[in-house]
């Protein structure tokens, strides 16, 4: 326990071994003290002028708890005062009592165990027979009870001002309860003596707490973000401004309080409720005031307090405000709710009046009682008539068109005699004769079981009869334009399907199933990958970036697999209407493409092979490429082309998506009926297929090379000659037991005959090559040249074997002036050319000449030529064909002959002079005889 200064000697200093007092032998009563001490109920305390306890009565030590052999010798100071003693009064008692003068103080004295207790002192100083002081009287008087009056006097006028300032603001009808509440907070801080507290305010939903006002430091989280809330800052949040910190989780313990009108207290405190107590000790209890008189409970007061005991006892203290103060806050909710209540009709019927301007719509009163008839100004607007125009019952009726009186009649009797309400929609005629449709409607009020009133409403609806007529022909041309195109889309040959955003079907046509062999009920549960081929690969982000781009269209091609594993060709265009209301999809329409996709694959494959059979590309590779443009053209294949020795036996494979093994286990083998499917294709000289390799007989022999090379179907052609021979077969093979359609086997059958021109094109090219060889070795035993003039160019092209014949170097292409000049002998050129311009002259006709020509080495031989000019479609020449012989051995037989032939005349020539000689002489000699 603290200790006030004091300018006392300090207690330690002083002899507190019982002595005799110098103040009770100066006053010279202990008989008259001892009797004092028995009567006076009054504490009493005598002390030495430097301030020890000469003596205590029994009150005194009652009153602090203790005893007079505790505290002889001690200073007051030592055990009475402690932290909530005021120095200041300390240092006036210390002062007041060295004057030697009496004087009265209030002050906070500590009983033995530690509590406070407000005392008021009476000092009166001691004198002795020489007028020394030498100690001191004081009366020691306890005010808790006086202090407990005076505060309960306090709080109850503080609490009266407080309902003042509630009945104030009720009177005065604020429009917020937050400026009372805040005042009414920072009252119950200061009459609980607490630091910290809040208001909450239930929200709308219920679930969560609204802070409409604090006091303290609090940890609330607003919109996410946690903030600190100071003391002496209130949280009062403005409508415009800003908004109330909002708690979703208030804690079990409060929500439970604010489910009941009776206060409550909370042990546990909620996570945004400081753990500590504000000036560091234990910490804090919750006391929970609801302001309601009823449930439900809108508004509570949470206030921190030390312990519980504190709290109870603050209940039993403000139990008359916080009850006043719930019964005036719903008196004032009641009463904004009230005037809200009353601004907000007054609001529906401006509303009404205006709306009902605009939309046309009237009203009407009828009192049964006085047949008194009333009309709003819009109800005289429709009839056509002035503001001012008083209805009459009788007229009333007048305005409606003669064939809808007698339903309006009709349906007020009914309305009057069961109380039927009535909604009728007639023809009308206004007082200026134009002709309108109105919806009357109306309704009759009873009393006594008797009609006293009829009201209703009266609206022009002329425009709307008008649209609703045109509507309904809009409705009829609808239904028939959708009959009619539903008429086409069901009798359509293209498929239409509609998928949404993930490839769910929402809808098919009738063509669809009739494409794709689905019943309707499967096409429901399909998906748009579940068309798609089973081995095809299913590649969705290609299709993604179309599903994004809403509005887009595209073209398509691609494969589908009907119900029974056939594949088809479809095309067609799509477009994303993910966006457009009434589909919300992407639409596809198509149709079937298979005989045009079979027919430009068949073209296109012949194209590619005819052109390596016109490049005279090796065999080798062009069955290769037919096996591969088998592949790209039959769906999930491996194609396998082999051919035949003369013997019949298989002497090679062409099979690029197979193994070699495969190949090499073929190879060899001779064929014969039943020796798998191209054996017996082979064998047979047709078409054969297998659909399954685990269930023909064909595949006995061979099952363990179907299972080692995954055959599980194959499809045979055999590739035939010219004669009609067989000469190889083309196969194609399946991982799966697969069924050939009429296309594939159309393509397959076309692919085949293409493999046979193949091989007539190859044996073909050996005859020719091999009549070439004998050509040129008869060219050359003949020693015969071509040659070929270009009249355009005067360019001249030679064979081999006249390059041969003028010992020229192969590669030179001499022009017709430059063989003139060089190689024709100068003495025959005038000739040659001259025979050559004369087949210029008559082309068709055949020229020949022979004449001498110069070799490379200078000797000298001759050629016999001969050729024709041919001409273009005009008729004009443009090149000369012909052959060039070497015909220098028979010019010299010829001359040799010629010799000969000489010689014979010239012997024949002397024989016949010889002759004629003779018989000269003979017929002189007979002359002369």
């Amino acid at each position: 326990m603290e200790k006030s200064n004091s300018s006392t000697s300090s207690p330690s200093d002083r002899q507190t071994t019982p002595q005799k007092s110098a103040v009770l032998n100066a006053l010279q009563v202990e008989p008259f003290i001892d009797h004092v001490d028995r009567l006076l109920s009054h504490p009493i305390l005598v002390t030495e002028a430097d301030g020890g306890i000469a003596w205590a009565n029994q009150a005194f030590c009652h009153l602090t708890g203790w005893s007079l052999s505790e505290i002889r010798g001690r200073h007051p100071a030592e055990f009475l005062h402690g932290p909530r003693t005021d120095p200041a009064v300390v240092t006036r008692i210390l002062q007041e009592s060295s004057r030697g003068v009496s004087f009265s103080a209030e002050i906070v004295n500590y009983r033995r165990d530690g509590s406070p207790f407000p005392a008021g002192i009476d000092v009166t100083p001691i004198f002795d027979e020489t007028g020394v002081l030498v100690g001191h009287t004081s009366l020691q008087t306890d005010l808790s009870q006086r202090r407990m009056a005076e505060d309960q006097l306090a709080m109850e006028h503080r609490m009266l001002q407080s309902i003042c300032g509630a009945l104030t603001g009720f009177i005065q009808g604020k429009q917020s309860d937050r400026p009372t509440l805040t005042r009414l907070l920072d009252d119950l801080l200061e009459l609980g003596g607490a630091s910290r507290g809040l208001i909450l305010e239930s929200t709308a939903a219920g679930e969560s707490f609204a802070v409409l006002t604090s006091r303290g430091q609090f940890h609330f989280s607003a919109a996410g973000a946690e903030e600190t809330h100071s003391a002496g800052k209130p949280v009062v949040p403005d409508s415009h401004h800003s908004c109330p910190q909002i708690l979703p989780n208030a804690g079990l313990e409060v929500s439970r309080a604010l489910n009941s009108t009776t206060p409550f207290v909370i042990h546990d405190c909620p996570d945004w409720w400081p753990v500590n107590s504000p000036a560091g000790g234990p910490s804090e209890v919750l006391l929970v005031l609801p302001l309601a008189a009823q449930l439900p409970v809108e508004c509570a007061v949470v206030v921190g307090l030390s312990t519980a005991d504190k709290a109870t006892a603050l209940v039993e203290k403000l139990s008359p405000l916080v009850t006043t103060m719930g019964h005036l806050l719903d008196a004032g909710r009641r009463e904004r709710r009230r005037l809200e209540a009353e601004q907000s009709l007054r609001e529906v019927e401006t509303f009404l009046s205006e709306s009902g301007k605009l939309a046309g719509v009237g009203g009407w009163q009828l009192d049964l009682r006085t047949n008194q008839l009333y009309w709003t100004s819009q109800t005289r607007a429709i009839h056509g008539v002035d503001d001012d125009y008083q209805p009459l019952l009788e007229t009333a009726t007048d305005f409606y068109a003669p064939e809808g009186r007698h339903l309006i009649l009709n349906a007020v009797r009914e309305g009057m005699a069961t109380g039927q309400p009535w909604d009728l929609e007639l023809p009308f005629i206004n007082f200026r004769g134009e002709r309108l449709w109105v919806r009357a409607q109306g309704k009759a009020v009873f009393e006594d079981g008797q009609p006293v009133r009829l009201f209703g409403a009266f609206q022009d609806i002329t425009e709307r009869h008008k649209a609703d007529e045109a509507l309904r022909e809009a409705q009829n041309a609808l239904i028939r334009s959708e009959q009619y195109f539903r008429t086409l889309i069901e009798r359509s040959s293209d498929g239409k399907v509609v998928f949404d955003r993930r490839g769910k079907l929402l809808y098919a046509s009738p063509a669809v199933k009739r494409l794709t062999g689905y019943s309707g009920d499967e096409l429901q549960e399909m998906w748009a990958l579940d068309f798609l081929p089973r081995y095809e690969t299913q590649r969705p982000e290609l299709v993604e970036p179309f599903v994004e781009n809403t509005g887009q269209s595209a073209d398509i091609l691609c494969r589908v697999q009907q119900r029974d594993g056939r594949i088809i060709w479809i095309e067609g265009a799509a477009r994303n209407l993910l966006d457009d209301e009434a589909i919300q999809g992407i639409v596809l329409n198509f149709r079937d493409v298979t005989d045009r996709v079979r027919s430009t694959q068949s073209e296109k494959a012949q194209r590619i092979v005819l052109e390596l059979i016109a490049a005279k590309q090796d065999v080798q590779r062009t069955m290769q490429r037919i096996c591969e443009l088998t592949e790209e053209h039959v769906d999930d294949s491996r194609t396998c082309i082999v051919l035949l020795d003369e013997r019949r036996r298989i002497r090679s494979v062409t099979a690029p998506s197979l193994p070699v093994e495969f190949c090499s286990a073929l190879t060899g083998l001779e064929i014969r009926d039943g020796f798998a499917t191209c054996g017996t294709a082979m064998a047979r000289g047709l078409t054969y297929v297998t659909e399954d390799t685990e269930t023909d007989p064909c595949w006995c022999n061979m099952g363990a090379l179907a299972a080692q090379f995954d055959l599980r179907a194959c499809w045979a052609t055999p590739i035939l000659t010219a004669e009609g021979d067989v000469a190889g077969c083309c196969s194609v093979y399946h991982r799966h037991p697969a069924t050939p359609g009429p296309e594939d086997l159309r393509l397959l059958e076309d692919l085949s005959r293409l493999a046979g021109l193949v091989l007539i094109r190859a044996q073909e090219d050996q005859k020719l090559q091999r009549s070439e060889s004998h050509l040129r070795e008869a060219q050359q035993r003949a020693k015969l040249g071509y040659w070929m003039l270009d009249l355009a160019t005067d360019q001249m092209e030679w064979s081999d074997e006249l390059y041969q014949i003028l010992g020229l170097p192969r590669g030179k292409k001499p022009t017709l002036s430059e063989v003139l000049t060089h190689v024709i002998h100068p003495d025959d050129a005038r000739q040659v050319r001259a025979r050559q311009q004369e087949a210029v002259a008559h082309p068709g006709r055949v020229v020949s000449v022979d004449a001498r020509v110069i070799r490379g080495d200078g000797t000298i031989r001759w050629l016999a030529m001969e050729g024709s000019a041919r001409s273009d479609e005009k008729g004009i020449p443009v090149h000369m064909r012909g052959t060039a012989q070497d015909i220098t051995d028979r010019k010299r037989a010829d001359e040799e002959r010629a010799a000969l032939q000489a010689q014979l005349w010239q012997a024949q020539k002397i024989d016949s002079i010889g002759r004629l000689a003779g018989g000269v002489a003979h017929d002189f000699n007979n002359m002369l005889a």
